[in-house]
């Protein structure tokens, strides 16, 4: 399926929250590109400027 993106517990990098987290990243990768993530996390207060 075009454009399908999975992330999680099933999907490489394997089991536990760790691997999700990354898992979560490197889907969100093919999305949106690291500048504007470090932007939107700024803005939503999860990271300092």
């Amino acid at each position: 399926m075009q454009g399908l993106v999975l992330c999680g517990a099933g999907v490489f990098p394997g089991i536990g929250v760790p691997p999700v987290a990354v898992s979560g990243a490197m889907a969100v990768h093919h999305f949106v590109d690291a500048r504007r993530q470090r932007r939107l996390l700024q803005e939503v207060g999860i990271l300092a400027a």
